[in-house]
């Protein structure tokens, strides 16, 4: 029987390109969503809300990813600085979108024909 598994299909490693690619995105959809919270306009309900829950998806499809990715290399090992390091980092970038994810839903709240 095999004691380890292969996180491969998620990625090969820390230096994997993909990750750092993924991560590097990440931070760039958090500050995106915080310029889009600050626009928001019910001019065009449809239209923003169609694009807010959008930006939304891809922001929490990606750091779902990442966080996976980590938290499994966590279980394999509890003391590794990097994964530690890593989480904080992650951690740090959900905590700063979460403003905007906060003006996001209120703006949902408000909309008037979400049908």
């Amino acid at each position: 029987m095999k004691d380890t598994w292969s996180l491969d299909a998620l990625y090969q490693g820390y230096e994997d390109p993909q990750f750092l690619d993924d991560l590097t995105l990440l931070e760039k959809q958090k500050d995106h969503l915080n310029i889009t919270s600050q626009k928001l306009s019910h001019t065009d309900e449809e239209h923003v809300l169609v694009q807010v829950l959008q930006e939304e998806e891809r922001f929490f499809v990606l750091l779902g990813k990442l966080s996976s990715y980590m938290m499994l290399r966590q279980a394999c090992d509890t003391t590794d600085a990097k994964t530690v390091a890593l989480m904080g980092q992650l951690e740090q970038i959900s905590s700063d979108a979460t403003k905007a994810i906060t003006k996001i839903e209120r703006y949902i709240q408000e909309c008037d024909n979400l049908d």
